[in-house]
């Protein structure tokens, strides 16, 4: 059966245009460009599923496209009572009172009796309906800006493409895979007191069988140098002086793409969509794509 989905599309844009500076021989304007969207699926006839390499997005009628669940770690004691059995066995001397658990030095809730010691795990979050499979992230951004100077003097150009996206959370399915075999960088303990090192299975209880879960929903805020373009135009008076006068002129320049990223995600790119899903906004895990490569080109174009 061929999937079919409606979606709702709430989409309100910007662009902007301002001439900054504008002169015989020099001229700089900035163009503006801004989005927020928002998607709801209006009609899904399949079975509610869970979709993603990383079963994390859920698709279903009325439901928000982008939204993550998972499970998530509890971390903090009010959070633990959210579940209706625990809560029922939190009374003084009961296997889940207050005094029997604490939050660790990583903001994690624990057993008090495996504190610091091998058998000690994050404990996983339930709801007040008994519900273990929770929402934990959503990966539409709050907006998205895109800035784009052009800077004329004389002969020379310069114009460039800066991206902001602020706020929404990508998964980093990426950095779960590895948990597997021990392989992240929270398993070197190296720098931390001998008293707060914790064990390799208490970083595996994150990897949580390759099912999502919070521990690796990050923001997915970031700036981005997009484009920097640089080109100086030789005229026919120019070009005489070289012996190509009968040119009408020749055009230099070098595009550097992708140059540099501002951003606390701890991934490659925070640019990131599931390969086989061409939306960042719906489907935005980290799942082993080639981040977007550095690159400078040269240009020579010759008029006649």
């Amino acid at each position: 059966m061929a999937e079919r989905r409606h979606a709702a599309v709430e989409d309100p844009q910007l662009a902007v245009g301002l001439q900054l500076l504008e002169r015989r021989n020099a001229a700089f304007q900035i163009n503006i460009a801004g989005d927020r969207t928002r998607q709801t699926i209006t009609d899904y006839p399949l079975p509610e599923t869970l979709v993603g390499p990383v079963a994390t997005f859920f698709l279903c009628t009325g439901c928000p496209l982008g939204v993550m669940y998972g499970n998530r770690v509890v971390r903090s004691i009010e959070q633990l009572y959210d579940d209706p059995a625990k809560a029922a066995l939190s009374g003084p001397g009961q296997a889940w009172s207050r005094d029997s658990v604490l939050v660790n030095e990583e903001g994690i809730v624990v057993r008090r009796s495996t504190w610091r010691t091998p058998s000690e795990r994050g404990i996983i979050y339930v709801d007040q309906d008994g519900n273990n499979i929770v929402e934990i992230g959503d990966a539409n951004p709050d907006f998205n800006l895109s800035f784009n100077p052009v800077f004329n003097w004389k002969r020379l150009a310069i114009n460039g493409l800066v991206d902001w996206t602020q706020g929404g959370n990508i998964y980093n399915g990426t950095r779960q895979w590895p948990f597997f075999e021990n392989r992240d960088r929270v398993y070197d303990q190296s720098g931390k007191p001998e008293e707060e090192k914790k064990s390799q299975s208490y970083y595996n209880f994150f990897y949580n069988s390759l099912n999502p879960i919070d521990f690796f929903v990050e923001s997915g805020t970031y700036v981005k140098i997009k484009e920097l373009a640089v080109h100086y135009t030789l005229d026919r008076a120019q070009l005489r002086k070289i012996g190509l006068g009968r040119l009408e002129n020749v055009r230099l320049g070098v595009i550097g793409r992708n140059l540099f990223t501002f951003t606390n995600y701890s991934g490659f790119d925070p640019e990131v969509t599931y390969p086989f899903v061409n939306d960042p906004y719906q489907i935005r895990i980290d799942w082993f794509g080639y981040p977007h490569f550095r690159t400078f080109t040269g240009l020579v174009e010759i008029a006649f």
